[in-house]
């Protein structure tokens, strides 16, 4: 069970940011089913998707285009030298990135103390063996009008 929390003195809370334009979404996560799932359901909502298989096009993408995205769906594992770990880390540590919604969509099984640390880099935890789409759906688009504001 994942909620929100982090960023921001652990406060979790953003302001509503809302716009014309589409939210664009990066999607992070080498699994084919995986990727041809979150298309199904994000393609319900007014949301471009970026889809990348691996940590090093994730950095580009981030590094080139970072402040275009509203919300970043990271899988921890990748077949990469770069986790999911170190775009998190990527995410928050570039001033472009650091206030940007992230929902992290893993496999590994995490202990609720882990999954707490997790939450200090992400907005919301979910994993794929309780995954729903109504869920996941909700979880995205209550994320993508909210951008973190700190100060």
């Amino acid at each position: 069970s994942g909620g929100f929390g982090g960023g921001c003195n652990g406060s979790g809370k953003g302001t509503n940011v809302t716009t014309a334009a589409k939210k664009k979404i990066l999607i992070v996560d080498d699994s084919e089913l995986i990727h041809d799932l979150v298309t199904a359901i994000l393609r319900q909502g007014d949301m471009e998707l970026v889809h990348v298989r691996n940590g090093q096009e994730a950095q580009a993408q981030l590094l080139n285009n970072g402040a275009g995205f509203a919300v970043a769906v990271v899988d921890l594992i990748l077949p990469s030298s770069v986790t999911g770990w170190d775009i998190l880390d990527l995410i928050r540590g570039n001033p472009v990135t650091a206030d940007m919604r992230v929902v992290v969509l893993t496999g590994v099984p995490m202990s609720e103390e882990e999954e707490q640390r997790l939450l200090h880099k992400a907005d919301l935890v979910m994993h794929k063996e309780k995954f729903t789409v109504e869920g996941f759906m909700a979880a995205v688009e209550g994320l993508v009008g909210m951008r973190k504001t700190c100060g």
